[in-house]
């Protein structure tokens, strides 16, 4: 017996905000370019339109194959399949998005990290940082800057699981990024929350101002 229960997920719109909050440009579109090195994302539209910002995310991923990941994947939802990915884009009607990662190039690079050092090291309800915590997430800062795009993915799912009340609920390859025990892992997590974090704030403080919601998923 299955229970109907509301979910709130992240959405494409809140991803893409963190990402250029780092420094990173991802402009996620139903028809990327073909070229290697996408960041995609499968969900659905929570209401009728085409927003950004009601795409509640089911599942993130990367492709390097310029495109032909995800035309896998749309082919696994053939009938004859039993893919778990597969049976969830039948029932839920989900489709992709997807971007190719890029860093900006409006903000120094000093400016950012100082940024993020201000960010980290206030912490939250008063009590402080420590060094080492701004430390981690200006090493995650690094990491993402080298556009690894394992490192993006796993980044962007740590996003999923600070922002909503679970992160992408269908199961996503980036292994490491769910159990965070790498070495690199950890300081993407940090990253992640504090990012998270501020940007949840500031959209409740500004709301009228604030372009990302979560989305409520049923």
């Amino acid at each position: 017996m299955t229970v109907l229960t509301p979910l709130n997920l992240t959405t494409a719109e809140e991803i893409k905000t963190a990402l250029e909050f780092v420094g990173i440009d991802w402009e996620p579109s139903a028809q990327p370019p073909t070229v290697p090195g996408l960041l995609y994302v499968w969900g659905i539209h929570a209401v009728s339109g085409n927003s950004l910002e009601d795409f509640a995310v089911l599942y993130i991923g990367k492709d390097v194959t310029a495109g032909k990941r995800l035309e896998d994947e749309h082919s696994w939802s053939g009938d004859e399949y039993v893919h778990g990915h597969a049976l969830a884009v039948q029932r839920t009607q989900m489709s992709p998005l997807a971007g190719n990662p890029s860093l900006k190039l409006a903000q120094p690079a000093e400016d950012l990290r100082a940024q993020i050092s201000h960010l980290v090291s206030i912490g939250m309800n008063g009590t402080a940082n420590t060094r080492e915590e701004v430390d981690r997430c200006l090493l995650a800062l690094d990491l993402l800057h080298s556009l690894n795009l394992a490192i993006i993915e796993t980044f962007a799912i740590r996003l999923s699981v600070h922002f909503g009340d679970v992160g992408a609920p269908i199961n996503c390859s980036g292994k490491n990024a769910w159990a965070v025990k790498s070495k690199n892992g950890n300081p993407l997590d940090a990253l992640a929350y504090w990012v998270s974090l501020h940007l949840k704030e500031s959209a409740l403080a500004r709301p009228e101002e604030a372009p990302h919601q979560n989305t409520s998923w049923i």
